[in-house]
């Protein structure tokens, strides 16, 4: 992982089906409700099988407008941020969640990213559906309280543990990560212990003197 963050042209050469991916993922996506998502790496699914996860859009809210791509890059916007935050402000969006499991090692292989799962061999199964109620994600609190939040693929049931040698580097690495941004913000080291109210506060305001 810390070779692949130092990554050059030369290091691409030796590995081409990286660069493949890297200029695939290079491509614009509208938005995180039109496209589909993947867990990438693999996860335990009970004692001896393993499976991938896939979110896959059922119906979300329309975009109030399509983005300007030379604006938003001449501003430097997070325009995929935006975008979610008009999308919810319009109503609930119900992705389905998919289990896709794997049928075997040679073909599906647990510790190499590089190769995908062909869901000819293993078709992703529906088996619930995701569902994001209508709300304004920039609410007053609400990104201060995402702050203290941190993500890591380890936080699951054993059952269902990630697997490979990317998921144990990313254990170390993301915990890392979220300790020394703590540090350097004041924070306590540890997530919230109090849910943050589902309480609708009035905009903030200057009173004038």
């Amino acid at each position: 992982m810390c070779e692949f963050t130092k990554i050059s042209d030369p290091w691409l050469e030796e590995h081409p089906r990286t660069d493949e991916i890297l200029k695939e993922m290079e491509k614009v996506v509208p938005s995180v409700f039109e496209t589909d998502l993947w867990s990438a790496i693999p996860f335990h699914f009970g004692e001896s099988n393993f499976a991938k996860y896939k979110l896959v859009p059922e119906d979300v809210p329309a975009a109030v407008s399509p983005p300007d791509y030379d604006l938003i890059n001449y501003l430097h916007i997070n325009y995929l941020h935006k975008d979610l935050v008009e999308r919810l402000q319009n109503g609930e969006a119900r992705l389905k969640f998919f289990v896709q499991l794997q049928t075997n090692e040679a073909d599906m292989p647990t510790d190499r990213a590089t190769v995908p799962w062909s869901e000819e061999d293993s078709p992703p199964i529906h088996v619930a559906t995701l569902i994001l109620p209508q709300q304004d994600i920039t609410a007053r609190g609400q990104a201060e309280y995402g702050e203290t939040l941190s993500f890591n693929p380890w936080r699951t049931l054993e059952d269902h543990e990630p697997v490979g040698s990317i998921a144990e580097a990313r254990k170390v690495v993301y915990q890392a990560s979220a300790e020394l941004r703590r540090n350097v913000n004041g924070e306590p080291i540890g997530e919230p212990q109090v849910v943050r109210p589902d309480t609708a506060w009035p905009p903030a305001c200057q009173q004038n003197q």
